[in-house]
């Protein structure tokens, strides 16, 4: 279940604000938000485990950081959430793009865009479950794939000159499979032979460049 957590009720859209009682999204109430509140300035938070993704407004944190700075109690929350198996999702009229900071646990997304998402999900007969396919319902598939093309390219362009270490490698192998998996053989193979040294870095960069082409 889908828990959401905003102070400000009036950007809520009705159809969210009505819910009433759901299988798949609860709304806190505002005494509900302010209870959080409280429990996050003392670092108490305790969600029920029916809650497995927790979306939670910036301001929502922001309005409460007289005694601990945002940053603080942005990390209490998602160490929480890490800890106990849940994802997290911040969202705010600042994020202009859907991203994911780390794949499957925590991700930023438009106010907009999340609202529209989880309208166009309440409205749906066939419904899936949201936390294992977590990516299908925030990017959709075309992208989802775009944003991990615009991941990997910004990785590529920062590694170093030098020879690659084993932790990079790791990495790369791991985004090849990855990258497999979403049906992109031709830049899981590209990276392989990137990392056999049969790939110039700069023509690997054209190739994914090419491919970003293709959804951007």
């Amino acid at each position: 279940m889908v828990l959401i957590i905003d102070d400000r009720t009036n950007r809520i859209p009705d159809s969210i604000k009505n819910l009433g009682t759901s299988e798949y999204v609860t709304l806190f109430s505002e005494e509900e938000v302010q209870v959080f509140q409280e429990q996050l300035k003392k670092n108490t938070i305790e969600f029920e485990e029916k809650f497995k993704i927790i979306v939670a407004h910036a301001t929502t944190l922001f309005n409460i950081s007289e005694e601990n700075s945002v940053i603080q109690l942005h990390k209490m929350l998602i160490n929480y959430c890490f800890a106990n198996n849940k994802i997290i999702i911040f969202f705010s009229g600042g994020n202009s793009l859907t991203s994911t900071v780390i794949a499957n646990k925590y991700y930023k997304i438009s106010a907009n865009s999340f609202y529209q998402k989880i309208e166009k999900y309440l409205s749906t007969e066939d419904k899936i479950d949201i936390k294992p396919n977590i990516n299908k319902f925030l990017f959709g598939e075309d992208e989802f794939i775009l944003s991990e093309l615009l991941k990997l390219r910004r990785k590529i362009k920062k590694l170093p000159n030098e020879l690659l270490t084993g932790d990079i490698i790791t990495n790369l192998y791991s985004d090849a499979e990855a990258l497999n998996s979403l049906g992109l053989d031709n830049i899981s193979e590209k990276i392989e032979q990137f990392l056999d040294e049969d790939l110039e870095q700069q023509d690997l960069e054209h190739v994914i460049n090419t491919e970003i082409n293709k959804y951007g």
